[in-house]
């Protein structure tokens, strides 16, 4: 089984926008295609989370924490209140990584990860990533 070191990538959607509230959404990919999202809303001084989505065979490798960091570093005029919780129903604990830019070796097992990935997924992805204008950067 090999295990590879792979480059994030984090596209940032703006979906709408009314009555000062802003939509977004995150993407975040790895040469592979896309291994979570995230929907948030900016709105009044504050950034609201509403959904924080990772490929099932990722989760607790912090990746969530990436994109909350991402989201604030993106709007860093913005307060970010926690409120969010797990679908296990515990609160969302933040882990702090300094390399936003790659997700360590071996926490992708690369020959699992090309089986996983399936024409289902990918029009998944496709179909709820990609609706609004999408600037991508790498911090």
């Amino acid at each position: 089984m090999g295990k590879t070191k792979y480059s994030l990538d984090y596209r940032f959607e703006h979906l709408e926008s009314y009555d000062g509230q802003n939509n977004w959404e995150l993407g975040l990919y790895t040469s592979k295609g896309i291994v979570g999202m995230t929907q948030y809303t900016t709105f009044e001084g504050e950034i609201t989370i509403s959904d924080i989505l990772v490929r099932p065979e990722l989760r607790r490798k912090g990746l969530g924490s990436r994109m909350v960091k991402a989201i604030k570093n993106k709007h860093p005029e913005y307060t970010y209140k926690t409120s969010m919780k797990t679908d296990l129903g515990s609160k969302f604990k933040h882990k702090d990584d300094d390399d936003m830019d790659n997700m360590g070796e071996g926490l992708i097992d690369e020959d699992y990860y090309d089986t996983t990935i399936d024409d289902n997924a990918k029009e998944h992805s496709n179909r709820y990533v990609g609706r609004g204008v999408v600037t991508s950067i790498n911090k």
